[in-house]
């Protein structure tokens, strides 16, 4: 079983997917879907933060 948000490792890196809950300030990738078991934190600036919501939402346009 596959925490939320986590690829199987026979998929493409395009098809991975980033929850839209993990982008604030920062994206924040939980410790369920990390390959080490740690969370990371990466600060995202207003340019950064604006093409990451507009990635998810184009994502989930075409599903």
């Amino acid at each position: 079983m596959q925490a939320h948000g986590q690829a199987p490792r026979n998929q493409s890196r395009n098809d991975w997917s980033i929850a839209k809950d993990w982008i604030t300030e920062n994206i924040t990738l939980p410790s369920e879907v990390t390959k080490n078991g740690r969370t990371h934190v990466m600060p995202l600036t207003v340019a950064a933060k604006h093409y990451a919501y507009a990635m998810w939402c184009e994502d989930f346009a075409h599903t």
